[in-house]
């Protein structure tokens, strides 16, 4: 599971030929990328209010980029909220969940404080392909 921390990022080497960034710049891109994910949630849900939803399911797609727009702002979201966020019911939520954590693009964990929720969050290879996402339309 991706968690940003400012720790981590401090030990890498500034090395602008090898593309890596300053980390005392990723609070501001991640806003910048999570500002720019939350304008296409919002354009996908507009889109669904226009025309028949079933014409342009894709729940994985609406999973990930509400995932990786938590990621950035710092948030979690349960798996029944995951669900809501998709537009889609439960059943169908938890099928494209199986296979989003079948392909290595996220990770679930139990809520220690209730056995009944169960928390979603990007793999960190999710995250390195949301932030690859992210980082190019966001230009």
């Amino acid at each position: 599971m991706y968690e940003p921390t400012m720790a981590g990022a401090a030990a890498l080497p500034l090395r602008e030929d090898r593309g890596q960034v300053d980390w005392r710049e990723q609070p501001a891109r991640d806003a910048r990328n999570a500002a720019c994910i939350r304008t296409i949630i919002k354009a996908r849900a507009l889109r669904r209010e226009l025309f028949d939803g079933d014409l342009f399911a894709d729940p994985a797609w609406d999973m990930l980029l509400e995932l990786y727009a938590l990621t950035c702002e710092g948030g979690r979201i349960s798996v029944s909220k995951l669900s809501f966020a998709a537009g889609v019911p439960a059943t169908t939520a938890l099928r494209w969940i199986d296979k989003l954590e079948a392909e290595g693009l996220v990770v679930r964990f139990e809520d220690p404080l209730d056995a009944r929720r169960v928390w979603i969050s990007l793999s960190d290879l999710g995250y390195s392909g949301m932030q690859a996402f992210a980082e190019s339309i966001a230009r």
